[in-house]
């Protein structure tokens, strides 16, 4: 069994919906969690602009200056061979207004690519938890920043392996032929390997800029080969929250519909016109965000970070889950579409019958008149 050496991070990305709203201001001002600020990337524009706030615990540290640090240099090597061994956390964690908690851990390792496997599928499990311990003790300190609170809607999670070239002892040019198989295999969370085509399905979703970097890009994890890998990380993070969003509209605009279609389509007109006009609020508010979100990357000029932020799509069937939510919101559109137009209808019969009955009057009124005038004659 080969035995070189791997150093670098492996990183989970988490996102909770826990609202319809959250008040930023709010939480800011009564100091409901301890934020600092954080530049925003010049990969996003200043859409739904978030909070980052500090987590505590044990092994735990926050990262409190952003992104420019988020290197993974500064941390001691630590050897994921020895499983007494809990390395050190660092973590990002934001609040953003449409209702989402995000959540970034990076634990550094350095050890073998077999070890790795098995470590990663265990701290996986292990931060499973641990996220929705932290997610639930913010929740409870901002609930009452939070418009319609309830924990927690819909979760997703994501992960990346990073690896270091220059701190490993693999040549870049050697990887994908003496590793590919485990590489694969980890993107997956399984320790034994795959089958040779599901080994070729996945390895073929891969990408680098320079000649000593390597991205292979899978649904539930990514495998990076590259030492300036950090501003990617944020495009792990954002197409985490937004397939988060995008699932919870669907499953949203589900029940709503349902509810719809079961209790008011019978009902009185009054009714169902009510029903309809909260629909078409809640399609306008679910496309301000989701056209937000579409449009909060900057990729014009930037074909790399483009390429992977497609292949990001691609893997995790965003298209599918936006096609799924536009379907929904067309339903509701032609919903709202018709109830105009019955209103309409009915507005134009109601003044045809009152044209009618003026004219009606008008004319008893002239007879009434021309009768009056032959009487008096």
């Amino acid at each position: 069994m080969q035995r070189d050496t791997f150093a670098g991070d492996i990183i989970f990305f988490y996102a909770y919906d826990i609202g319809d709203d959250i008040d930023l201001e709010m939480i800011k001002s009564q100091h409901l969690v301890s934020t600092y600020s954080m530049p925003l990337s010049v990969r996003f524009k200043n859409y739904h602009i978030p909070i980052s706030y500090h987590l505590r615990g044990p092994n735990l540290v926050s990262e409190g200056e952003g992104y420019e640090h988020f290197t993974g240099t500064e941390a001691i090597d630590q050897t994921i061979d020895d499983e007494t061994v809990r390395p050190q956390c660092f973590v990002l964690s934001k609040i953003h207004g449409f209702g989402v908690l995000s959540y970034c851990y990076r634990i550094p390792f350095k050890g073998s690519l077999g070890n790795l496997k098995k470590r990663l599928i265990e701290l996986k499990s292990e931060y499973d938890q641990i996220s929705d311990s932290h997610a639930y003790e913010t929740f409870k300190k901002i609930h009452s920043a939070v418009t319609s609170p309830q924990f927690c809607n819909l979760k997703n999670d994501y992960f990346t392996v990073h690896i270091s070239p220059q701190r490993s002892t693999v040549p870049s040019d050697k990887l994908m032929e003496t590793y590919g198989g485990d590489i694969a295999s980890l993107l997956r969370l399984e320790v034994d390997l795959l089958s040779f085509y599901q080994q070729d399905m996945i390895l073929r979703s891969r990408t680098g800029y320079y000649g000593d970097e390597l991205m292979v890009i899978d649904s539930g994890g990514s495998f990076v080969y590259d030492d300036t890998c950090y501003d990617s990380m944020e495009l792990f993070e954002f197409v985490t929250i937004q397939l988060l969003e995008l699932q919870y509209f669907d499953r949203l605009l589900d029940r709503r519909l349902h509810t719809f279609y079961t209790y008011h389509l019978d009902s009185p007109k009054a009714r169902t016109a009510t029903s309809i006009a909260e629909l078409a609020q809640l399609r306008v508010d679910i496309s301000v965000i989701t056209e937000r979100l579409e449009n909060s990357i900057r990729m014009s000029g930037d074909e790399y970070y483009s390429d992977i932020y497609e292949r990001l799509v691609k893997k995790l069937s965003i298209d599918r889950w936006r096609e799924g939510v536009q379907r929904k919101l067309d339903i509701i559109r032609d919903l709202y579409e018709v109830q105009q137009t019955g209103q309409d209808l009915v507005f134009h019969k109601r003044w045809t019958l009152v044209i009618v009955a003026l004219i009606a009057l008008e004319s008893v009124i002239g007879l009434a008149h021309f009768l009056h005038y032959l009487y008096n004659r």
